[in-house]
């Protein structure tokens, strides 16, 4: 999606603790296909987004939390752009 020249990449995925090594290999994958696509040439700013298709239960302190803050994705329940 589109807005205010920006490029929004949303992953509506469920927010677990389990589920960051996932959604941490999704972005890697996009990421890396946008450095061979042409949308990934264009000369606007990326966002990546994690919306939880449920409750957020990702545990504060852990590995896998920072692992997430770590790659710019932090899990919200909705996006407001």
């Amino acid at each position: 999606m589109a807005h205010d020249n920006q490029l929004h990449f949303v992953e509506v995925h469920p927010a677990h603790t389990s589920e960051v090594s996932q959604v941490k290999k999704k972005k890697e994958w996009l990421t890396e296909w946008l450095r061979d696509s042409e949308v990934g040439r264009l000369a606007a700013d990326k966002r990546f987004h994690w919306i939880a298709s449920g409750k957020i239960a990702i545990t504060k302190n852990s590995k896998q939390a920072r692992a997430a803050a770590q790659m710019g994705l932090n899990p919200i329940r909705l996006l407001t752009l």
